[in-house]
């Protein structure tokens, strides 16, 4: 990393640090100066100009991508000698730094991350987006344990290989970072070992990896948390992994609905529910906005509680598991409107 000795400016960035040079492009911190905020801006070598066609298709490419957890194009600039783009300035350290660094993750955690990092790489399918490769480097986790991933979207056309080579390098790198002899260890390291495509005939693909993590998240917050680890190497046959997972979660229900038919359980008595602080009322009216415009806005209510954007997520994740046994309705609050069916924010991607 190097700072700038002089202040430099490319538009409405101020350069603040070189972070990376390749023969094409330098990567720079940045200032957005009308908007106060941190960003990175890739700059096209001026001796390159004539690969602008290419770097432009490549950004225009990104600038599609729409989706809570991936990075954000913001603009593009081509003026004479000077090509460049600003793009969002992912949050936390890097699935890389965190390996360096020795650390490791709950296997239940770890769920959760691949499972979002799925979910990233299945918006890209589903739009037929290319992407160059997805490294450890590519991924952020913020204090929130809110993952990130780097946009990697360029221009071109996807081929099935893309998934498979993605799938098989994360089978690979996140390895290290699961913590060992916890619950749900040996389930996390078998999903990683399917994906490199060891015991198993078919290689699986991204919603494979979803549903396997969406399984192992609740096994581990469910009543099942406190099973010991389903399969070993052993047991991990040329069969398709899911079964394994299907066959081992009924005998155990088996086994649960055996002891509850023996012993009755004690009963207890329900807490008392403490009132919460009421919405706070929000006038209609003209409001400031980050970007420093101004915009009208209808009266609304808002929580006395602050949830943070990771807090969201992990409820609407709770959600999505207790569906699966019809309790979705679970947190609806009395009066809700009936045309309300779900609790995903408005233009959540």
């Amino acid at each position: 990393m190097e700072s700038t000795h002089e202040e430099r400016r490319l538009g409405d960035y101020l350069l603040i640090e070189r972070l990376v040079e390749t023969p094409l492009i330098t990567t720079w911190l940045a200032e957005q100066v009308s908007v106060g905020r941190r960003v990175l801006v890739d700059e096209l070598d001026p001796q390159r100009a004539s690969r602008s066609a290419a770097f432009l298709a490549d950004i225009r490419a990104k600038a599609a991508v729409d989706h809570p957890h991936v990075g954000t194009v913001y603009e593009a600039v081509i003026e004479r000698d000077l090509c460049f783009y600003a793009h969002e300035f992912l949050p936390g350290a890097t699935f890389e730094d965190r390996r360096l660094a020795e650390e490791t993750f709950l296997p239940e955690k770890m769920a959760v991350f691949l499972r979002r990092i799925a979910e990233a790489n299945l918006y890209h399918e589903s739009h037929g987006f290319a992407t160059s490769h997805l490294n450890l480097d590519s991924i952020h986790l913020d204090d929130h344990n809110v993952i990130r991933v780097k946009n990697l979207v360029i221009a071109g056309g996807r081929t099935p290989d893309q998934s498979l080579r993605d799938i098989r390098k994360m089978g690979e790198a996140l390895r290290p970072l699961v913590a060992p002899d916890q619950p749900g260890t040996t389930r996390i390291h078998s999903v990683l070992g399917w994906m490199r495509g060891e015991g198993i005939v078919e290689p699986i693909g991204w919603q494979d990896v979803r549903t396997f993590c969406e399984q192992i998240e609740e096994q581990l917050t469910g009543p099942l948390s406190n099973i010991s680890a389903p399969y070993g190497k052993g047991d991990i046959t040329r069969r398709k992994p899911i079964l394994m997972i299907s066959i081992v979660t009924g005998v155990a229900l088996a086994a649960i609905a055996i002891i509850a038919f023996k012993t009755k359980p004690p009963v207890m008595k329900t807490a008392a529910r403490l009132p919460l602080p009421a919405p706070v009322l929000v006038p209609e009216g003209t409001y400031p906005t980050p970007d420093g415009t101004e915009e009208a806005l209808r009266a609304f209510r808002i929580s006395a509680h602050e949830t943070t954007i990771g807090e969201y997520l992990e409820f609407l994740d709770a959600l999505t598991i207790l569906a699966k046994s019809s309790r979705e309705k679970l947190f609806d609050p009395e009066g809700q409107p009936a045309e309300k069916e779900d609790h995903e924010p408005d233009d959540w991607a």
